[in-house]
């Protein structure tokens, strides 16, 4: 039901102003999240940034694909820039989570943990949060704190396994991934 909303209003806005940064920037996320069309949110998120270099949305959200796309410090880049355009954002667990996810695959594992710990310090409900945190501490190898970090996810969803995240990570299938 959220996505179909999501798809409507989005395109409810585009059919208004063609070229509006924020409505682009989203269908670029539903695009990479639950299409899997990393070609089309790439194209959304230039089209974004094409139309107004300053939607930390749009940043924030390439520094995802550029993740996915194993480009580590272009991820880190694009976060930073988002973080810089939005600097006392209402959902800033979001930006500190994007940038921890980014710093990740920047091979930058102790930067990427304490971003993910500063983002649980503001929401200490969002499931992604956990999962970058444990895997950089899996990857430092600090395998006790790690389990605290999955008994911290499973807790808020103890549904999640690393099949549904194989199944529904908009990068998978790369090293990165793995």
């Amino acid at each position: 039901v959220e996505v179909r909303l999501a798809r409507e209003r989005t395109q409810s806005a585009l059919r208004i102003h063609s070229s509006h940064a924020l409505a682009l920037s989203i269908d670029g996320l539903l695009s990479a999240l639950i299409d899997k069309d990393l070609e089309r949110a790439e194209q959304r998120y230039a089209q974004a940034l094409a139309d107004n270099p300053s939607e930390p949305l749009a940043w924030l959200f390439m520094s995802a694909l550029h993740a996915y796309r194993e480009h580590g410090e272009a991820a880190v880049a694009a976060a930073q820039q988002a973080i810089k355009l939005s600097p006392l954002d209402p959902m800033r667990y979001i930006f500190e989570t994007f940038s921890a996810h980014a710093l990740l695959s920047a091979n930058r594992l102790v930067e990427a943990a304490s971003t993910a710990e500063l983002s649980l310090r503001l929401n200490r409900r969002h499931v992604p949060t956990y999962r970058t945190l444990a895997i950089a501490q899996v990857l430092q190898g600090d395998a006790m704190a790690a389990a605290e970090s999955i008994q911290g996810l499973l807790t808020v969803d103890p549904r999640y396994s690393v099949d549904s995240f194989e199944r529904n990570y908009a990068g998978r299938g790369t090293e990165f991934a793995r």
